[in-house]
């Protein structure tokens, strides 16, 4: 009888479940740009009217780049490539918009043998041709009340690098007690404030949201413009 031989048991080694894989996902580096980059184009964006028709887009760009850096700029030119004698330039910093605009109190710009224009370029967007008058009133809409004219001069003062000459806000004329009807207007010693204010449209005073536009003009307009929203000029307008 043949003898038994004992079977050794097979241990099974129990299967190792392997974790997945961990994905290391590379965090790429933020965009090494300032908070000021990301401000609003509209008012990074600047007209140039009264130009020397033979001024370069080159020469162009090198005249303003004294101000900041040049995101883009163009002379804007007919079907012809003749220069129509305007154009615009956009900077990476509001502030630098800014600085260009604030020369024109310094002596102006002058560039190949003539005196240009430089204002904020107003977006198409604005279609009240009012909008593109120059002006130094304002409307102010949504007005209500815990506003007063104080705080209205006190935040475009301290905002906006002007001098408020007068604020009126508008109230009833009945009642003991008058209230206020909603809207307002508001005068300034600059041109070039209203514009940017204006561009910026809505504003908190005293913690409650207002809108700017420019108000309307009691009689007539302001005279000619520059024309309106060129191709190359990426949805803007030109001068007063």
């Amino acid at each position: 009888m043949a003898e038994a031989v004992a079977e050794t048991p097979v241990t099974e080694t129990p299967e190792v479940q392997q974790e997945p894989e961990e994905k290391v996902v590379e965090e790429k580096p933020a965009a090494e740009e300032s908070d000021e980059s990301e401000e609003p184009e509209n008012l990074r964006k600047i007209f140039a009217g009264g130009l020397n028709r033979e001024t370069s887009d080159d020469k162009f760009k090198e005249f303003f780049s004294q101000f900041g850096t040049i995101t883009d700029g163009v002379v804007i030119k007919d079907q012809g490539q003749i220069s129509r004698g305007f154009g615009f330039v956009t900077f990476a910093k509001v502030s630098e918009a800014d600085a260009c605009i604030a020369r024109k109190k310094e002596g102006g710009h002058e560039l190949d043998g003539k005196t240009i224009e430089v204002k904020r370029a107003i977006p198409r967007e604005f279609q009240e041709p009012s909008q593109h008058e120059k002006s130094q009133r304002i409307y102010l809409g949504k007005v209500r009340e815990g506003i007063t004219e104080e705080n209205v001069k006190e935040y475009f003062e301290a905002n906006y690098a002007c001098k408020v000459e007068n604020v009126d806000l508008i109230k009833n004329k009945e009642g003991e007690e008058p209230k206020l009807r909603g809207f307002g207007f508001v005068s300034f010693d600059d041109v070039d404030a209203v514009d940017k204010i204006i561009i910026v449209r809505n504003h908190e005073i005293a913690g409650i949201q207002v809108f700017a536009k420019k108000a309307e003009p009691k009689e007539g307009g302001y005279g000619g413009a520059y024309g309106g929203g060129y191709g190359s000029g990426g949805g803007y307008v030109g001068g007063y």
